[in-house]
């Protein structure tokens, strides 16, 4: 595996990012050190899993890409919180990045979205002939002038809070993968953040606080 890693320019600068962030948290963790030291083993022998995967193939390189953009992404320390604004600078509801759930439905089926920069969108989409229990599928939509942004093969991960989700690319809208509906419904009922990451690049980052009540609302309406 390392063998395929320093082969490989791309994945070689996504080490090297992982490694300075690792050692960037290891020093700052105090009490912490051995808290971090475990996840780094644990997300090691995870990656581990890649070695099935024969040498010099795309399936081995994709699995690697894919257990980087996991670890990059949850090494990367969160945005420092803005200061809080004095009363009379405060912004009206209206100018925040993210508008609110709204939950559709139609003959086909419902789906509860929200918008985020530039047009694009998350939503938890459900079919209405879906079966009972089944809690739709986590999907984002890109923008208007995101022509190109994800195509078919792109090696893509959704991470709920820490937890990676496996998904897929299809008709240019990022899907999470089949079968894995509801380990991502169980992810996303208690993330506070979903992030959309095509290769080690955050495509978007959604907040997910008050999507509980809108999903059961969705639920509802589709008789799921």
């Amino acid at each position: 595996m390392e063998k395929a890693i320093c082969a490989d320019p791309a994945l070689a600068a996504a080490d090297r990012q992982m490694a300075d962030l690792y050692r960037q948290r290891l020093a700052a963790a105090g009490d912490g050190a051995a808290s971090l030291r475990q996840e780094q083993q644990a997300w090691l022998r995870r990656r581990s899993a890649c070695e099935t995967h024969a040498e010099g193939s795309s399936a081995l390189r994709g699995c690697i890409e894919a257990a980087l953009a996991e670890r990059v992404a949850a090494l990367r320390p969160p945005p420092a919180a803005p200061p809080a604004p004095a009363p009379a600078a405060a912004r009206p509801a209206a100018a925040f990045v993210y508008g609110p759930w709204q939950v559709t439905a139609d003959a086909a089926g419902c789906a509860v979205a929200r918008a985020g920069p530039r047009g694009r969108r998350f939503a938890i989409e459900r079919p209405r002939a879906a079966p009972a229990g089944f809690p739709g599928s986590a999907t984002f939509h890109p923008g208007p002038g995101d022509d190109g942004l994800v195509q078919a093969g792109d090696r893509v991960v959704l991470i709920a809070d820490q937890q990676r989700l496996a998904a897929i690319v299809r008709d240019g809208t990022v899907v999470g993968a089949p079968g894995d509906e509801a380990a991502a419904a169980r992810a996303l009922g208690t993330a506070r953040t979903l992030a959309v990451i095509r290769m080690l690049d955050t495509l978007i980052e959604v907040p997910l606080d008050g999507l509980e009540p809108a999903w059961r609302e969705m639920l509802g309406r589709c008789g799921g």
